[in-house]
């Protein structure tokens, strides 16, 4: 765990950090195949009730027709660290955007998380399934964050201990000091408004950056917008 101290004249601001090198390996590309689609969704058919949509923010479930190609996602496993599934950062050719194409209603986004992979829980888990030979179709179940906007001004210190990789979008809150900006901002507020452990910052003044330089914009800057991820699962 790195920490540090960043003070200008009277003021002073502190995050605790653990550097976490997750691991940024696209998954394999891969675009031959046939289109995947959905179920029990089936475009066209008669008698065949259609999947429910995809929530604005909560837990979801899919079914992906993989036609045992690469599901085509890469994951961002910062999260994992804390508590919760692995995070869809990218998404690239492979059974995924087909599906999406195919069913935008139940699309997959970026920054859902993957709670398990038929049947199959915990990131590391996960990401073994998803490198292996997959079966015609995978079960996904996800979680969509909500998202809150969070403003601190110095002085004071922010009171975060935080996770993050070098290419990780953004940082992961691990845990929040009592005295810190942050915990004040959270005083009064609605549960669903509160900033706790497990919960993203991905964007700084309406700027997403990677954990590296997103940490240096939390240092320097006196006030500061934030865009937070908040996820069903985490408490």
């Amino acid at each position: 765990m790195f920490c540090c101290c960043v003070a200008e004249d009277d003021r002073a601001s502190q995050v605790d950090m653990k550097h976490t090198l997750a691991s940024d390996e696209a998954a394999p590309k891969k675009e031959e195949g046939a289109a995947a689609g959905a179920a029990p969704s089936a475009k066209g058919a008669e008698g065949v009730k259609a999947a429910a949509a995809a929530p604005a923010f909560g837990a979801f479930e899919v079914v992906v027709k993989t036609n045992k190609s690469n599901l085509g996602i890469e994951l961002d496993k910062t999260a994992s660290k804390v508590k919760g599934g692995a995070m869809v950062k990218v998404i690239k050719s492979g059974a995924v955007k087909q599906f999406n194409e195919l069913n935008p209603d139940q699309a997959i986004q970026v920054y859902d998380e993957i709670t398990s992979l038929d049947e199959v829980t915990g990131t590391k888990e996960i990401e073994k399934k998803m490198s292996s030979k997959l079966p015609e179709e995978v079960k996904m179940q996800l979680d969509r964050p909500r998202k809150i906007q969070v403003t601190l001004e110095k002085p004071g210190m922010l009171g975060m201990k935080l996770d993050f990789g070098s290419k990780s979008t953004g940082v992961v809150v691990e845990e929040l000091m009592s005295d810190g900006l942050m915990a004040k901002w959270n005083v009064g507020k609605s549960d669903e408004e509160q900033v706790k452990g497990g919960d993203r910052i991905i964007e700084c003044n309406g700027q997403v950056y990677e954990g590296p330089k997103l940490l240096d914009q939390l240092k320097k800057l006196d006030k500061m917008t934030l865009t937070v991820l908040k996820y069903n699962q985490k408490s």
